[in-house]
């Protein structure tokens, strides 16, 4: 009885903690198909309201945004209907790659966005994001279809 009862305590530690990294890393997958959703929604909005819409990605605050241009006032305006996605805290944007970060306007850390246009396609760029068990996805934005597709670099 006593070995029983040792294998079982043993199987459940074991499994605990795989299950702890297990969530862990799921946690994190959650929060980037969060964002590629935001990236989705962008584009088929700009598609059927015929005006671009941005999605933001702010390093400093950790938050996923998205804005609609106004035609009256030809501003951004973010769009009430849609909630931030503020990142939890075990999930940081690592890197943006925009044709602003490329062309040096945009400085490491600072906000930074993908435009969607209402044709179909979009600014092209990746938005890497990281979690706290070494999980790495990466958002890349297809300019010809404004398409996003979200790649898997997890440990």
């Amino acid at each position: 009885m006593l070995i029983v009862v040792s294998i079982i305590i043993s199987m459940t530690a074991v499994l605990a903690i795989w299950f702890g990294n297990f969530y862990a890393s799921k946690k994190a997958y959650l929060e980037a198909v969060k964002s590629a959703g935001m990236s989705d929604l962008a584009r088929n909005l700009a598609e059927a309201k015929g005006v671009n819409y941005r999605v933001t990605f702010d390093p400093g605050a950790n938050t996923v945004t998205l804005s609609g241009m106004n035609p009256a006032t030809m501003q951004y305006e973010v769009t009430a209907d849609v909630k931030q996605i503020v990142l939890i805290s075990e999930v940081a944007i690592k890197s943006l790659n925009t044709p602003r970060s490329l062309s040096g306007a945009a400085a490491s850390g600072a906000p930074d966005y993908i435009t969607f246009y209402p044709d179909g396609s979009s600014e092209s760029g990746f938005v890497v994001l990281s979690g706290a068990k070494g999980e790495v996805y990466t958002l890349v934005f297809a300019a010809t279809t404004g398409t996003v597709k979200l790649l898997n670099y997890e440990k």
